[in-house]
Formats: structure tokens, C-alpha cells, sequence
């Protein structure tokens, strides 16, 4: 009797607490379908719509264009209006996700476009024409377009953090039950029909967190999609008219070439150099975002990797790149691993003023970096201009530069970024160490406990 007593005990305290731990967990489900399945697309959606070309910047134009016609004002002052309900929509969903964002660049711009037509307002009643009124009014939209951008990489890559976390929770409760399905035999063998009852209940209890799992993948999928839509549609928007403006300055400099004086010429060709910046730069904001998007991991033959990369450096960058010890291979997405190599070896090269450029590539089976001890690492050594140990963090920020723009070159400040959201996606850390006028070593590793299995080691001779 005792024995009876104490199964039913078991049996009711963990049908309490299963209970309890499902209530928990849907309520954050619930919580999560309001924030991140309806309020962050309607708020992506709405600031899109309010800013875009049936929006603030729409009407702004043709305001200017035709100043007498008040509608065009009154409707970009609307869209103005809903553009900042929306960003403030954003402001909060990142703030109740605990996701840091700036919005000065984009509420900046948009403070630009409602001041300016009152400068629209002052020169049209001055006599101006609207090309002279368009000359004065034109606005750069590019700090607010990367804001934009960056705060929705954000909100998304905190979406999927959410996601898998809520996973893993319905994971252990599944396989909490699990393990009363398992008892669910000698249970009724002591307690007879009532405790096949609570058995099948459980059953019910499964399929319907397994409904819910399967509804929150594929809701997972389609924000994700909805998010690499408006990523490429923004993008878009904003590469058509830095095209177009590069065009036109390319024919003023082809019709009107004998017409021009000399710094004319030179100021056309430096906005269509200005352009080019413009569209690498958004280039490299959705390669980004895509960095992380994997393929299926196969083993690389990293000695391979690095001699192709080495014989296939980009055009201007020079220098020699040295196999320092034997290679591994490494069990990785193909595609990620040279794009990690090549920023490291390029950035190596790049950011170098020795006469003999040189990049170390080896491995080792442990390294001490920073009081912290790296198993099977490999790492990217060099004797480039180096840095200062305070900045060993800033370098891994996307278009983070230390130096002053184009004296190493035109790039963006993007491939070391690239590197750290890589490896990092893949439960990896990048460390580096640094000397001024000396170089920086990189270095990659993957400290979980199934690292060994990612890793074939050269036989030692």
C-alpha cells in the first residue's frame, strides 16, 4: 500500500509540474506571436510604406518639382508622421528584446526632408525655379539606409535566438514526458486504468506540442523570408537611383566634356566614384546579412584552400603567404572557410607597409591568448602595421575602420566582421593578438566538447 501510495504521488507531482512548465512555456509562445509575428513585420512594413516611393520621399519630390501644389507637402508631412510611429515601434520591440539600436541617422534624414520643405516653401515664394529649388534641398538618405538595415539584422538575428531557445525549452519538456512514457508501464501495472488514463493524456499532451513546434518553424521561416525580402527590396531602392545618378554624371562628362572646365570634369567623376562606394556598400550590408546562411558541411582540405587562395589574390593586393605548419581538416561549409581565409590573408596583406609582405597560415594544439588557453587552434599570423590592444574588439565591428578612409586601400571595414559573425554562427571564437609596426595574429577555434569531431590532424613525422 505504501508503494501504491508513493507511485501516485510521482505520478501527480509530475503531472503538476509538466503542467506548470506548459503553462510557462505558452505563455512565452503567446508572447512571441504578438512580438516578433505581428508587431515587427506590421512595423517593417508600415515604416517601408511611409518612407518609400508611395511615401515621405515620394511626395517630398514631386513637392518640390510642382511647390504650388499644397497636397504634395500635406502628404509628406503624414508620411512623415507614420514613418516615426513605426520607427518607434521598432524602438520598442528592441527594447523589450533587449537588442541595442540607434536611430538618430534614420530620425535625422527624416527631420531633413520636414525642414527642407520649408525651404521649398521660402524659395518658391522667393520666384525660384524648381530645378534651382531642387539644387538647394537634395538630401543624403545613406546613414539612415544602413541604420535601417543594421536594426533590422538585429531584431532578426534576436528573433532566431528567441526561437531556438523556446525550442530547446519544448525539447526538455518533451523530454521530461519522455521519460513518464517511459515509467508509464509499471505505472500501470501498480495503479491499473487511472494511470493509463493519465498516460494517454500525455500522448494527447505530445502531439500537441509537436503542432506547435512544427507551427513555430515554419513561422520562423517565413519572418525570416519576410526579412531577406525587405533587406533586398531596401536595397534595391536604394541602388536604382545611385545608379541613375551615376549615368547622368557619366553623360554630362561625354556630351559636354569640351564644355566643362577641368574641376567641373573632376567633381563629376568623383560622384560617380562616390556611387560606386554607395553600391559596394550596400553589396557588402546583404552579404552581411546572408553571411551566416549555410550549406551542408563537408571535410576541406585546409592546405588546399590556402594555396588556391594564395595563387588567387584580389587585384592590387600583393604579397607572399607562407604554410607555416602542416594543416588539418576541417569539417565546415566550404563556402564560409574561404571566405574567413581570404578576409584574414587579404587583411594581412592589405594593412601591411613592409617591403616584403608576409602572411603565417598554420595550426596549433593549444594556444595561450588573452589568459585564456585555445585548443586546436588555427590562426593567421602577419607583419602588417598592427594595433594597440584596446581596439582588439572595434576591428571586428562591420564598417569599422582604424585608419583614415583610402589610405589602405577602398574597402569598407566589413571583412573582419564577416569573420567573427561566421565563426561565432558556427559555435566558434576568433581571438587576436596585436603589436604596433609589428603585425596581428587571428585565431580560430571551436572550444565545445564535440570540437574534436570538426578536426582530421596531421600526422606528425
Amino acid at each position: 500500500m505504501r508503494v501504491l501510495w508513493a507511485v501516485m504521488a510521482f505520478v501527480v507531482l509530475s503531472g503538476v509540474t509538466a503542467e506548470i512548465l506548459l503553462r510557462t512555456v505558452r505563455h512565452k509562445i503567446h508572447q512571441y506571436d504578438v512580438m516578433y509575428g505581428e508587431r515587427l513585420p506590421n512595423a517593417i512594413t508600415g515604416f517601408h510604406s511611409a518612407v518609400g516611393y508611395t511615401g515621405l520621399i515620394h511626395n517630398f519630390k514631386n513637392y518640390v518639382l510642382r511647390p504650388r501644389e499644397s497636397g504634395y507637402r500635406i502628404a509628406a508631412v503624414r508620411s512623415y508622421d507614420k514613418a516615426l510611429y513605426n520607427l518607434g515601434e521598432l524602438e520598442a520591440l528592441a527594447e523589450l528584446a533587449g537588442v541595442e539600436i540607434d536611430t538618430n541617422p534614420i530620425r535625422s534624414t527624416l527631420r531633413s526632408y520636414i525642414d527642407a520643405l520649408n525651404v521649398v516653401d521660402e524659395r518658391r515664394d522667393d520666384g525660384a525655379a524648381p530645378a534651382e529649388i531642387d539644387a538647394v534641398v537634395r538630401i543624403s538618405d545613406a546613414s539612415a539606409a544602413v541604420s535601417i538595415i543594421a536594426i533590422v539584422q538585429a531584431l532578426r538575428v534576436k528573433s532566431q535566438q528567441e526561437t531556438r531557445r523556446q525550442v530547446d525549452e519544448l525539447g526538455a519538456i518533451l523530454r521530461v514526458l519522455a521519460f513518464l512514457n517511459i515509467l508509464g508501464p509499471l505505472i500501470i501495472i501498480w495503479i491499473g486504468w487511472s494511470t493509463l488514463q493519465s498516460d494517454r493524456a500525455q500522448n494527447k499532451l505530445l502531439v500537441g506540442l509537436n503542432e506547435d513546434l512544427t507551427r513555430r518553424n515554419a513561422q520562423l521561416d517565413r519572418t525570416n523570408r519576410e526579412l531577406s525580402e525587405f533587406a533586398f527590396f531596401t536595397s534595391h531602392d536604394l541602388r536604382t537611383p545611385m545608379r541613375g545618378i551615376a549615368n547622368h554624371a557619366r553623360f554630362l562628362v561625354e556630351d559636354f566634356e569640351d564644355k566643362l572646365p577641368a574641376e567641373g570634369r573632376k567633381r563629376l567623376v568623383r560622384m560617380q566614384e562616390l556611387c560606386g562606394s554607395m553600391e559596394n556598400l550596400v553589396e557588402s550590408l546583404l552579404a552581411y546579412a546572408d553571411a551566416t546562411a549555410r550549406n551542408a558541411p563537408e571535410w576541406n582540405d585546409l592546405t588546399e584552400i590556402v594555396t588556391d587562395l594564395a595563387d588567387n589574390l584580389p587585384d592590387g593586393v600583393q604579397g607572399e603567404v607562407i604554410l607555416e605548419t602542416s594543416l588539418p581538416k576541417l569539417f565546415f561549409d566550404p563556402l564560409q572557410l574561404r571566405t574567413c581565409l581570404r578576409h584574414l590573408i587579404v587583411n594581412g596583406l592589405v594593412f601591411n607597409e613592409e617591403a616584403q609582405k608576409t602572411v603565417w597560415v598554420g595550426f596549433a594544439d593549444s594556444v595561450f591568448v588573452d589568459g585564456e588557453t585555445l585548443h586546436s587552434a588555427l590562426y593567421v599570423r602577419d607583419n602588417g602595421i598592427g594595433m594597440e590592444g584596446e581596439f582588439s574588439e572595434d576591428i571586428f565591428r562591420l564598417f569599422k575602420r582604424l585608419q583614415r578612409p583610402g589610405k589602405y586601400g577602398e574597402g569598407i571595414g566589413a571583412g573582419l566582421a564577416f569573420v567573427k559573425k561566421i565563426v561565432e554562427a558556427n559555435d566558434g571564437v576568433v581571438r587576436v593578438t596585436s603589436t604596433p609596426h609589428t603585425g596581428s595574429s587571428f585565431y580560430i577555434s571551436f572550444p565545445d566538447k564535440e570540437s574534436r569531431l570538426r578536426w582530421i590532424k596531421p600526422q606528425k613525422p
